[in-house]
C-alpha cells in the first residue's frame, strides 16, 4: 500500500504564474535576511532551496521558513483564482 505523501499523490501545482511567483518570493526573503540562494530548483510538484545562512538563524527557522513560503504563495495563487472565478461569473 502507498503512503499518503508518495510520489504519485503529489500534485503538479508548482507551474506557471505559480512557479514563477514562487521563485521570486524565494529569492526576495533570501536577499532580506542576508542568506545567499546557490541554487533554486522549482518542479511542478516540490522546489528545492540551497542556501548559504548565517549561523545566527537555527537550521529549523530556514527549513520552517521555505515551506511557509511555499504554502502561503500557493493559498494566496488559489485566493486570486476563486476572486477571478466569482468577478467572471458576476
Amino acid at each position: 500500500m502507498d503512503s499518503p505523501t508518495s510520489a504519485g499523490d503529489r500534485r503538479h501545482v508548482f507551474v506557471g504564474e505559480v512557479r514563477e511567483r514562487l521563485m521570486q518570493v524565494f529569492r526576495e526573503t533570501c536577499l532580506m535576511r542576508d542568506w545567499i540562494v546557490l541554487g533554486l530548483e522549482v518542479m511542478p510538484d516540490h522546489a528545492h532551496l540551497f542556501v548559504s545562512v548565517p549561523p545566527k538563524w537555527s537550521p529549523s527557522f530556514y527549513v520552517g521558513s521555505a515551506g511557509n513560503i511555499s504554502a502561503q504563495t500557493i493559498q494566496r495563487y488559489i485566493e486570486l483564482q476563486r476572486k477571478h472565478q466569482v468577478d467572471e461569473d458576476a
